[in-house]
């Protein structure tokens, strides 16, 4: 997991308060959006056993290739470590794990062969998770080197062999996956449900709109429950 906090640790500092901060859960490397931090021992274990009780909502917003024909589906295929070359690569597998993820179409634009923004809602916590039901459905998340394929982009960037057409194929240079909204109940005190949004970066409202999306996706998950 890749954590940016510039800046975040001195304006703590500013305020008097402690800056020791503790991730309470992970984002794929390359997903942007809401990464939650604990500032105390017992925010720590609260929400982390939030996490565990599978009480915490997560909301992810996803820019796939391809026009998927659903416009609301659960997709509950178990997922299992692939057999390939690959040590990260995962795979829906009978023999996996679990793994249950809500999609809902949110936009298709482009040709026929063009774009979708997608809605998705993990009600579990596997590897790749949603990553690997897109890919599995047959739209894999633009530029996303592990699943578009084989994984031959992966491989490419693992040896420093990447190159700019290797990109152009993929789409963009990191997958577009952001996390868009968590909620959860106040860790410590009675006083209700915390919703915590990320707007959507602009690297990929930018090829979305530059590919022919109309709406952009700044406003697509506002009104999911």
């Amino acid at each position: 997991v890749d954590v940016r906090m510039d800046g975040l640790d001195p304006q703590l500092e500013r305020e008097g308060q402690r800056t020791e901060l503790r991730p309470l859960h992970r984002l794929d490397r390359e997903t942007s959006g809401v990464l939650l931090m604990a500032r105390t021992r017992e925010a720590d274990v609260a929400i982390k056993s939030m996490f565990e009780k599978r009480t915490v909502h997560k909301r992810y917003l996803a820019l796939v290739h391809g026009h998927l024909k659903l416009e609301s589906e659960l997709v509950d295929e178990p997922i299992a470590p692939d057999d390939g070359p690959i040590r990260v690569r995962m795979r829906v597998h009978s023999r996996g794990k679990s793994a249950q993820t809500q999609l809902r179409v949110l936009e298709h634009f482009g040709s026929e062969e063009g774009f979708s923004w997608v809605e998705a809602i993990p009600f579990s916590g596997r590897t790749h998770q949603i990553r690997v039901h897109l890919a599995h459905l047959g739209h894999p998340v633009v530029g996303d080197k592990l699943y578009q394929g084989d994984g031959e982009a992966f491989l490419k960037k693992w040896h420093g062999e990447l190159q700019l057409h290797d990109i152009e194929e993929l789409g963009l240079p990191r997958h577009a996956l952001h996390a868009s909204l968590m909620s959860l109940e106040h860790p410590l005190t009675d006083s209700g449900q915390i919703e915590l949004t990320a707007p959507t970066p602009s690297d990929l409202l930018e090829f979305a709109t530059r590919m022919g999306s109309r709406s952009g996706a700044k406003e697509l998950t506002s009104d999911s429950s």
